[in-house]
């Protein structure tokens, strides 16, 4: 949820982070809502890193906090920390199949709700992905600094 994305983006900033949020082509207004949502404006690179830009810059990230998409995977492959947040439990799009594979893998996943017959694309509501909190990712963000 982009309230959430930008507490968070607060939180990383408040720890002395420094923050870059990545979209494609279509993510322009989920991403404002986002920027609405910090006090913090970080850097925001939209459809700016192709393939090979993207992996060059996961590369040189110690974090990476997104929902499941195919930069959480790129980022996951080139060894980067990558907590990947996942919402409802729609069997072909659950954190299981989809999780970032590796050590340095994490998945946040709604424990509230449990969507089996949910589809992303269709739900008006978005619950699942509502009652993961800031705190609950932030938590394996702060587990990850503590550690390095």
């Amino acid at each position: 949820m982009p309230r959430n994305f930008g507490g968070l983006i607060d939180r990383a900033r408040e720890a002395g982070l420094k923050v870059v949020v990545l979209g494609g082509k279509g993510d322009e207004r989920v991403i404002e809502e986002v920027m609405q949502a910090t006090s913090f404006k970080p850097i925001v690179a939209i459809s700016e890193l192709d393939f090979e830009g993207l992996v060059s810059f996961f590369r040189h990230v110690l974090v990476f906090v997104g929902n499941s998409t195919g930069p959480m995977h790129i980022a996951a492959s080139v060894g980067a920390w990558t907590i990947a947040v996942f919402g409802n439990r729609y069997p072909m799009d659950r954190w299981e199949l989809w999780k970032p594979w590796g050590p340095k893998g994490i998945v946040v996943a709604s424990k509230k709700y449990q969507c089996f017959d949910c589809t992303p694309w269709t739900c008006a509501h978005m619950e699942c992905l509502s009652s993961i909190t800031v705190e609950d990712v932030w938590n394996e963000v702060s587990r990850i600094l503590n550690n390095h």
